[in-house]
């Protein structure tokens, strides 16, 4: 019911003031008909009538109509007629320019209009809905246009890549991850010992396969002994054939047991662990010597190349997964939800808040307005005003019947 009681009130007020319209126009009529009669020696009105009640309708009528008559000539006519036009049709571009200089200025100073604007963008960014469709958007760009985004970051990806291997792939940062990582770690005896437990078991794996070589070698070193010490003997009896005899002589299963034995026992363990670590520090020293430079910078010239070559391959043929996979990522969404609109959200305040005068001086609100009123038709304009002062302009011509009834019936007492 109250949602309509404006609708109602404006329905009332109409239906009142259509009634006193008609009314005054209606005591005009009489007026005019009953000179008209007098003029004949036909009057037909009485003389109370005439007397007392004549002058206070005539009173009333001309306060009504004079009021309408001046409200009329407010708005109409809308284009010159006879030299006469509406007060606000021919003072239109004058409206205008007020509305465009006082809306802006009382209505809407900038102090205002900024933090409502601020206020509108901060509670629409930080809706679920505005998060949802950021989210929408960039999956359905990235999506649409994935080799595109991948073509322009392949060559960034590319030169940040080789920008890495120039600065961390040199002689001097090989030289310290290696004194870091494998002299540091090599210096714990735990680790050496790790080593060459490992170098005995691969030792003792390989030995089935080493001592059919084994023999063979001790063949051959006999044969090559006896001919070079013992050449008379050797012109007696045939080197190989001794050679053969003596690895058919050895119990070769047992000399296998006792070569892993002793590659079991804890000297050699520790042998090996010395050997492994004197190896190391010798490879180093070979990074410090002079005369290597030259092989050192080629071969890391070669494995930048190589790594350069390996991993744009790699990304011209997985670009586009990557890119997937990244825009899918939970983790991402959840940062872009935490950090990134927060950041957005401050960063559009700050400046709208810094910047409030130059944005509103740039949105140019009294040009618009202005253009706006001047754009828009007289009877636009005319509905416009009506529909916010119909009310009080139905209440100033029954206000001027009243006045008029009134100031008859005064007239009356005279």
């Amino acid at each position: 019911m109250s949602s309509s009681s404006p609708f109602v009130k404006m329905w009332v007020s109409s239906r009142v003031n259509r009634f006193f319209f008609f009314l005054s126009w209606a005591i005009v009529l009489y007026l005019i008909v009953n000179a008209i009669c007098n003029m004949l020696n036909c009057a037909f009105s009485p003389a109370w009538l005439v007397t007392y009640v004549v002058p206070i309708a005539t009173a009333a009528a001309v306060g009504y109509l004079t009021n309408y008559i001046a409200i009329w000539l407010l708005f109409n006519p809308y284009e010159p007629f006879w030299g006469i036009q509406g007060v606000i049709p021919r003072e239109k571009k004058q409206l205008a320019i007020s509305l465009g200089r006082m809306i802006p200025e009382k209505l809407l100073p900038p102090e205002k209009l900024t933090v409502r604007v601020g206020t509108a963008i901060q509670t629409y960014l930080r809706r679920p809905e505005f998060a949802q469709r950021v989210r929408e958007g960039l999956v359905s760009y990235v999506s649409q246009n994935r080799d595109t985004i991948a073509t322009l970051l392949l060559p960034q990806i590319r030169i940040a890549i080789l920008n890495a291997l120039n600065t961390y792939l040199t002689r001097e940062k090989i030289q310290n991850y290696y004194d870091e990582s494998v002299i540091v770690w090599l210096a714990d005896a735990d680790n050496r010992f790790w080593i060459s437990q490992k170098a005995v078991k691969e030792i003792e794996h390989c030995l089935p396969k080493v001592m059919p070589e084994l023999q063979t070698f001790t063949a051959e070193a006999v044969e090559n002994y006896i001919r070079e010490n013992y050449p008379m003997l050797a012109m007696a009896m045939d080197p190989k054939k001794v050679g053969r005899w003596c690895i058919e002589k050895i119990n070769w299963s047992q000399v296998q047991s006792s070569i892993q034995d002793k590659l079991r026992s804890p000297e050699i363990s520790q042998s090996i662990g010395e050997e492994v670590m004197a190896i190391s520090e010798r490879f180093r020293d070979i990074f410090s010597a002079p005369e290597h430079q030259p092989r050192i910078a080629q071969f890391i010239e070669k494995l930048s190349d190589q790594l350069d070559h390996d991993i744009t391959h790699y990304l011209n043929e997985n670009i586009s997964k990557v890119l997937d996979t990244f825009i899918i990522n939970a983790s991402f969404w959840t940062h872009v939800e935490t950090h990134f609109l927060p950041a957005l959200e401050s960063f559009i305040l700050q400046h709208l808040e810094k910047d409030s005068h130059a944005i509103l001086e740039s949105l140019d609100l009294q040009g618009g307005i202005e253009s706006s009123v001047n754009d828009m038709d007289m009877k636009q304009v005319h509905e416009m005003i009506t529909d916010v002062t119909n009310e009080h302009l139905i209440a100033i011509q029954l206000l001027g019947f009243l006045l008029g009834a009134i100031a008859g019936a005064l007239l009356l007492t005279l």
